[in-house]
């Protein structure tokens, strides 16, 4: 809000308060069934003490003292220096200001010090409930707009982080083909088609915020396909899809990252090393599980399987799935293995 609408509804919000205020006095202060001139600067003439202690109250004691210090800082202030205030600015509302503005009428204060006192609590009480209700309704509106500004910033960051994903993924494929044209086989065009696909789904797919889930697994088997080709014992690439995987939803490109990581990192040479690639669902809940052997280089270097791709993952998940995934990853010097559960409910 800008400073010049925020002071004209602030304008706005103390004439509704003090023309309430005035009305309901005027019709106590009149004596007869009509309302007299004098009914009129009798109220005014009330009004001045009370203008002047409820103003402090607004705009100084509450933001200086009561949202910063404590209630009974606060309490005490009102009790003692309010009502003097309360107290001297109605003798002189009644004394030398009625004398000044009208000199034609003479005027005296009928309320004693106690009742003054009850007016004034009247008074501050509701200007401060009034008060500290516009502070909450402000703070709830900029909660809202925090949320608004968080809940974009995670759309922003989601789709960054999918967008890392595409080009690691192309770069891989890539190097596959490559590979193969290297070797002049008759492989390589049929690649070029599976790849054709693979990346006409991630095109199509990837600033999606759902895809139906057995379209997701039809691009992972053949990204899984393609993969293999590029290896010299593919039947040790296992790959099983169990359970209804219709009419639930997942968010694109969430999965593949694990499966990629398998083929890059995993090793099928040795006589019982295998990629083993399970997905089923049970009541709605994907599970998927992940387990490869890790090549020489792996073991070796001790590096980190997971990479900039899983990190990116676990992200996604976080943002996507708070609360309604589990991932379980284990590692030791041969086997690499990730257990991911999702309920897409």
């Amino acid at each position: 809000m800008s400073f010049k609408r925020k002071v004209l509804n602030q304008i706005v919000q103390n004439l509704v308060f003090w023309t309430i205020s005035f009305v309901i006095t005027l019709n106590l202060f009149s004596r007869g069934d009509e309302i007299r001139k004098i009914d009129w600067i009798y109220t005014f003439l009330f009004h001045i003490p009370f203008v002047v202690v409820v103003s402090l109250n607004m705009y100084q004691t509450i933001p200086n003292i009561l949202k910063k210090y404590n209630i009974w800082y606060y309490l005490f202030l009102m009790t003692f220096a309010g009502f003097g205030i309360v107290q001297s600015v109605y003798s002189l509302s009644y004394g030398p200001i009625a004398e000044f503005l009208f000199p034609e009428y003479y005027f005296v204060g009928v309320y004693n010090p106690l009742e003054l006192f009850g007016i004034m609590v009247i008074y501050v009480t509701t200007s401060t409930l009034i008060e500290l209700s516009k502070s909450w309704f402000n703070r709830k509106e900029k909660e809202v707009e925090i949320a608004q500004l968080e809940e974009e910033k995670t759309k922003s960051e989601l789709k960054a982080l999918q967008a890392q994903i595409n080009p690691h993924f192309l770069f891989n494929s890539l190097n596959t083909i490559y590979g193969e044209a290297l070797k002049k086989t008759d492989k390589a065009p049929e690649m070029i088609l599976k790849l054709s696909d693979i990346l006409r789904y991630v095109v199509e797919n990837m600033n999606k915020n759902e895809v139906q889930l057995d379209q997701e697994i039809e691009y992972i088997g053949k990204f899984i396909d393609l993969q293999k080709e590029r290896l010299s014992n593919p039947n040790r690439v296992i790959f099983v899809v169990n359970g209804n995987v219709e009419d639930l939803k997942i968010q694109p490109l969430l999965l593949i990252t694990f499966i990629e990581n398998a083929f890059k990192y995993g090793s099928v040479s040795g006589l019982n090393e295998r990629i083993k690639i399970s997905l089923a669902v049970e009541d709605k809940t994907l599970v998927m599980i992940v387990e490869n052997a890790l090549n020489e280089i792996e073991v070796i270097g001790k590096s980190d399987s997971s990479g900039t791709g899983l990190a990116n993952t676990q992200k996604r998940l976080e943002f996507s799935y708070p609360g309604k995934h589990n991932l379980d990853i284990k590692k030791d010097d041969s086997i690499f293995k990730a257990v991911l559960k999702i309920d897409l409910s």
